[in-house]
């Protein structure tokens, strides 16, 4: 008599479950609140956007239940995305092409790189669009950066990159008995540092100086002690060094074999130092 009515209590228990079940399981994003519900905009799926008077492009960050890294992490993912939208389907490469003359000649044509791109794009896009998709829950962020902040800042950066010293003329002076092959030591490293118009006059150009002092011969070995100075047309020195240039053979080598080995071994302890200086 009991039987029947067990079974029926055990049915109506296993069916409030299961019609309980969904609710329990569903789990609120963590980021759902952090704007106005509204419904997906267009710009979402719109991709990179480039027209006549600005740039833009989106991208989005996870939710990790905190509104301002959210937001942060999802802008700096849009403003990474238009970087390499400029640096890839924008000509933003600068537009002097140049013959180089002197040692490495050859033709190149200077580029903004991807690091200048960049903060460009940091310190001039404004990100002016978020939304909160609460079913993937992600932080979608569009940054844009206008064609007139563009040109602007191309043009400053042009200028920046030829005002540096290694977009400079160079005319290498070098004295004494051995000056011949101080100033083309001196010249071969400048080129390997990038500077590309060595001419033969100073008229003009930065002075780059090179002087062997101190000189002993001794068996197969020479010593020295080599000076380096970069001085501008105006007459200032912008840089200098001193370092001791040394030599040696297992056999007797005329003098100006060892000297050249000694300046070119100095000059090679002293590229990172150039390049940096040339570059700044």
């Amino acid at each position: 008599m009991w039987r029947p009515v067990l079974i029926t209590l055990a049915g109506l228990a296993l069916s409030a479950c299961a019609g309980s079940a969904p609710q329990n399981m569903r789990s609120a994003c963590a980021c759902e609140g952090y704007l106005t519900a509204q419904a997906r905009p267009a710009w979402v799926d719109a991709g990179d956007q480039l027209d006549a008077a600005q740039l833009s492009s989106s991208a989005t960050a996870m939710c990790s239940g905190v509104r301002q890294i959210d937001f942060d992490a999802a802008d700096l993912s849009a403003r990474g995305r238009l970087s390499r939208v400029i640096s890839t389907k924008t000509d933003f490469s600068l537009s002097e092409t140049r013959t180089d003359e002197g040692f490495g000649a050859g033709r190149r044509e200077a580029r903004i790189d991807a690091s200048q791109i960049s903060r460009v794009v940091l310190e001039g896009s404004r990100i002016d669009a978020r939304w909160v998709d609460p079913q993937s829950c992600l932080v979608h962020a569009r940054a844009t950066l206008s064609r007139t902040t563009l040109a602007a800042t191309k043009a400053r950066l042009a200028a920046e990159e030829a005002a540096k010293p290694v977009n400079q003329m160079f005319f290498v002076e070098a004295q004494g008995r051995h000056g011949a092959a101080l100033a083309a030591a001196l010249g071969q490293a400048l080129s390997e540092a990038g500077v590309s118009r060595l001419v033969d006059t100073p008229d003009g150009a930065y002075l780059a100086r090179a002087r062997l002092d101190n000189m002993a011969v001794e068996e197969n070995g020479l010593s020295g002690n080599l000076s380096i100075a970069l001085i501008t047309p105006d007459g200032e020195t912008i840089w200098q060094r001193s370092i001791a240039a040394r030599a040696a053979s297992y056999s007797k080598k005329p003098e100006a074999v060892l000297v050249t080995r000694a300046v070119t071994s100095a000059l090679r302890d002293l590229a990172p130092a150039l390049a940096e200086r040339l570059q700044n």
